[in-house]
């Protein structure tokens, strides 16, 4: 027995009844059911290794028994069942060969199957070696083969592999088994999961490391409190914390405690008490101590009592470490979160958080203001349910481009809808926040009230739309009267008044021009103008603009250059000509002589995207965004000099936002312009 010291109680019990059945007579049964295979009708007509060894105990109760052979039967039964169900992985190997292919399993249990994978089937007659993992310790596998070629007991712990392929720890005590001979006849092998364990283990140790690490890096010190004398240790790293040398404090907790920043002492003490009293099982505290210097650091304590066997506390030890890092960034944090929550609450426009599904989740007071509802009130809403039905759609496309990443940022003018039900305009511009794996988080909406602003805009709109229409027919009638006077029909003019009709032509088809641009732009913006698409062609609308505008290309020495991919569209031919034609003029008009400018169309999604490339001087970064708006020219003295209105890119973007589509400029200044702009494709349906 003084063999089985290797083994624990439960395991020594398993080993104990199969000595028992081996002795018993199993043995010979084994041998003549699984390696003889005679005679097995005589066994119960059951599959499985755990009813092999019930039939191999009901094959003996078939014979004649005494009583004492009964009793003795019966233990029997109760120790295979034992062996049977027991939890610890039991698995049964032939002695022999201990080389070349290893000894036979000639039993597994019911928890060999559960941790391994393997059935009976599957293993027996194959060696024990089947479970042996490319991570199996070598030389553990050596101390293995040692014991057995002498014939002795061995633990191990190693690696071992499940049918899967997947790997598992395990303990594993190998005994010998001898018949009444005294001739080894059995391995027998105990074998139990200690994968957790090794988890543990292993987590203990990196916890030992980070310590050790913590501890010699001087961010953290250890301390032991006596409590019956009041002396209290404190390691060198301690005292360096607070820039004590090792003298230079005594080793008594009034000392220590004088260290202690005044403010905190009381709570300090006050944690201790409840700790040492039994309110808490554990000492645990942030507080401040003392610099020579006369600054302060910020430590975690951590500690527990020692206690003699009536629970009294005779002594308690810990570590303190230095957070002082940590704390002047939280103190960082909270003042910079305070800072926000002002500039939020107390912002002259509106503020609004809300989730990726439009749910407002925090505002500030000034959009409360805007739509007359309380804080409490708004973050119970929707985005969607707060604006106005007609300007849901205009927004959509914007919205998924910003969920997506495709941009950063959107603004847009939109209506919200008030608590009273009244309609209030806005400026919005939208940004996301993402985390670090660029998930959204929850978006910002900054909003600005721009009802004035509107207001202002549409007096101004109606004052120049009535002025413009008052203005149609006297300029008719003064462009022909200057034109009639030109042709020398009513008179020889002098030179000079030769000059100064030539100026008041130029003037008077200028100002003609711009009347007749802000009643298409207005026609454009209030919708009187009506699209009527129909089926085109990319490259019959650039050819047509390239006949309009080719003599005018010709007197400017430019060249133009078309290169475009045929797709059918479905568009207003007349306004997207204009819009071309528009685009060209510019380019042709800021060009130098001698350069290029190219036209394109390409397929981009369901879209045709038109390109108008030149080599003239440039647009700055700051004026690619406000030239598309009224009476907006890079240089103010374009209008006299070049020509223009003024109004010919804000009427592009009309037409082509009627259209459904999106108009853009890139530049690089000195270098030249692209415009660019998209219309949709013929809808499928409509394909002939």
């Amino acid at each position: 027995m003084s063999n089985w010291g290797i083994l624990t109680n439960t395991q020594i019990l398993t080993v104990m009844c199969l000595f028992f059945l081996i002795a018993s007579g199993l043995y010979t049964l084994i041998r003549w059911s699984w390696q003889q295979r005679r005679s097995i009708a005589q066994l119960p007509q059951q599959v499985g290794q755990d009813r092999r060894l019930e039939g191999a105990v009901a094959s003996r109760s078939d014979r004649s028994s005494t009583p004492v052979e009964n009793q003795e039967l019966t233990h029997l039964r109760l120790l295979q069942s034992v062996v049977v169900n027991a939890n610890d992985a039991i698995l049964i190997s032939t002695t022999e060969p201990i080389s070349d292919t290893g000894p036979s399993i000639v039993y597994v249990n019911k928890a060999f199957t559960r941790m391994t994978g393997y059935s009976f089937e599957e293993v027996v007659g194959k060696t024990p070696r089947i479970l042996q993992s490319a991570k199996t310790d070598r030389s553990q596998l050596d101390k293995i083969r040692a014991a057995l070629l002498t014939w002795q007991p061995v633990r191990v712990e190693l690696i071992n592999s499940r049918k899967d392929g997947s790997d598992f720890w395990v303990e594993l005590n190998i005994v010998p088994v001898a018949d009444e001979q005294g001739w080894f006849t059995h391995w027998i092998s105990v074998q139990r999961d200690i994968t957790e364990q090794k988890k543990v283990e292993q987590a203990l140790r990196e916890s030992q490391q980070h310590c050790k690490l913590a501890v010699a890096s001087g961010k953290m010190g250890l301390w032991d409190w006596n409590l019956k004398t009041q002396e209290i240790y404190l390691d060198p790293n301690l005292k360096a914390m607070m820039g004590v040398g090792g003298d230079e404090i005594s080793n008594y907790v009034q000392s220590w405690s004088q260290l202690v920043y005044p403010e905190d002492l009381e709570q300090l003490l006050v944690a201790a008490n409840e700790h040492l009293e039994g309110l808490k099982p554990e000492f645990e505290i942030e507080y401040r101590m003392l610099h020579q210097d006369g600054s302060f650091c910020w430590v975690y304590a951590h500690g527990r009592a020692i206690r003699d066997a009536s629970g009294f506390p005779e002594r308690m030890m810990g570590i303190n470490a230095d957070i002082t890092e940590r704390k002047q960034a939280e103190i960082a944090l909270q003042r910079s979160e305070s800072r926000f929550r002002e500039v939020f609450d107390e912002a002259p426009i509106g503020i609004a958080l809300s989730y990726s599904d439009e749910q407002l989740f925090q505002v500030n007071r000034t959009f409360c203001q805007m739509l007359g509802y309380s804080g409490q009130e708004l973050n119970t809403l929707n985005l969607k349910e707060i604006t106005h039905p007609l300007d849901l759609e205009a927004e959509q496309a914007h919205f998924q481009q910003l969920l997506d990443g495709e941009i950063s940022v959107y603004q847009l003018e939109k209506r919200y809808v008030k608590k009273n039900k009244d309609f209030l305009w806005t400026q919005v511009t939208r940004g996301v926040i993402r985390d670090q794996n660029n998930r959204v988080l929850h978006l910002l909406n900054m909003i600005q009230d721009i009802t004035e602003r509107r207001q202002v805009e549409k007096m101004k709109d109606d004052f120049v739309s009535i002025v413009s229409h008052e203005l149609r027919t006297p300029l008719t009638s003064l462009r022909g009267a200057l034109g009639l006077l030109s042709t020398g029909k009513l008179g020889e003019l002098g030179a000079q008044g030769k000059r100064m009709l030539e100026f008041a032509l130029i003037d008077t088809d200028l100002l003609v021009r711009l009347v007749a641009d802000i009643l298409d732009l207005e026609r454009l913006k209030s919708g009187t103008l009506t699209l009527a698409p129909q089926i085109c062609h990319t490259a019959e609308l650039l050819q047509q603009v390239v006949q309009i505008m080719q003599p005018l290309a010709m007197d400017a020495q430019i060249t133009l250059v078309v290169n475009v991919v045929e797709a059918p569209v479905w568009t207003d031919r007349d306004h997207i000509v204009q819009t071309l034609t528009n685009l060209l003029g510019n380019a042709i008009k800021f060009s130098p002589p001698g350069s290029t400018i190219w036209l394109s169309a390409k397929l981009q999604g369901n879209e045709a995207m038109f390109q108008v490339k030149d080599q003239g001087r440039g647009i700055p970064a700051d004026k690619l965004e406000i030239i598309f708006e009224r009476f907006q020219q890079v240089d103010a003295s374009d209008s006299r000099r070049r020509g223009g209105t003024g109004l010919g890119l804000a009427i592009c973007r009309s037409i082509v936002q009627q259209h459904g589509g999106r108009i853009w400029a890139e530049s690089v200044v000195g270098v030249g312009s692209t415009f660019y702009f998209t219309i949709p494709l013929l809808p499928q349906e409509l394909i002939p």
